[in-house]
C-alpha cells in the first residue's frame, strides 16, 4: 500500500470513529440530564421600578427516577435569568463566598425557592404598565460557567404591572 492510501484510510478511519462516538456518546450524555419543568409565581400585586420583589420558583423532577441537582445559594443569579433584559435577578442577602448545595429531589417531587428581583425600566422611555419575562435554570456545577451558562430550562411567564 502506498503512503496516500495508507493516509486515506487512516483519515477515513478516524471519520469513522469521530461519528460512532458522536452517535453512540450523545444519548449517553443526553440520559445523564432528567427532565426538569420549572414554574414561576407571582402573587403580590403592582411593583415600583426599581424596586425588588420576590417570587417563587419550582423546580419539578418530570423523569421517573430521583435525581440529583446543584443548587448555588450565593448567588442566585449564577443560575437564573430573566429572558426580558429590563429584569434583573437580585442576591436577597450579601453573598461572602460562593455556595453550593446538592440535592435530591425524587420523580413528581419539587424544590421551591425564592428568588429576588428588580424591574429598572429606562427612565428615558415611558413605563408600561406590565412587564412580562420568564426565568431560565441552568444547572451549573462550577461557578466558572457562568459566563457561557444557556438555560437548559425555562419557567413559564408572568405579566407583572410596573408603575413609577
Amino acid at each position: 500500500m502506498t503512503t496516500g492510501k495508507q493516509r486515506q484510510r487512516t483519515h477515513s478511519i478516524r471519520k469513522l470513529g469521530t461519528l460512532l462516538l458522536l452517535c453512540c456518546a450523545t444519548p449517553l450524555a443526553t440520559a445523564q440530564q432528567e427532565p426538569l419543568k420549572a414554574e414561576i409565581s407571582w402573587t403580590g400585586g403592582t411593583v415600583r421600578n426599581a424596586d425588588s420583589f420576590s417570587l417563587t420558583a419550582a423546580l419539578q423532577n418530570t423523569s421517573s427516577s430521583e435525581r440529583s441537582l446543584t443548587i448555588w445559594t450565593c448567588p442566585v443569579s449564577a443560575q437564573w435569568v430573566p429572558d426580558n433584559p429590563v429584569v434583573r435577578v437580585n442576591q436577597a442577602t450579601p453573598c461572602q463566598q460562593p455556595a453550593v448545595s446538592v440535592i435530591r429531589i425524587r420523580s413528581g417531587e419539587k424544590h421551591m425557592e425564592t428568588i429576588t428581583l428588580s424591574i429598572r425600566l429606562p427612565s428615558n422611555r415611558a413605563i408600561p404598565n406590565s412587564v412580562t419575562f420568564r426565568l431560565g435554570f441552568s444547572e451549573l456545577t462550577r461557578l466558572s460557567d457562568v459566563a457561557h451558562k444557556k438555560p437548559s430550562v425555562w419557567s413559564n411567564a408572568v405579566t407583572i404591572s410596573v408603575t413609577k
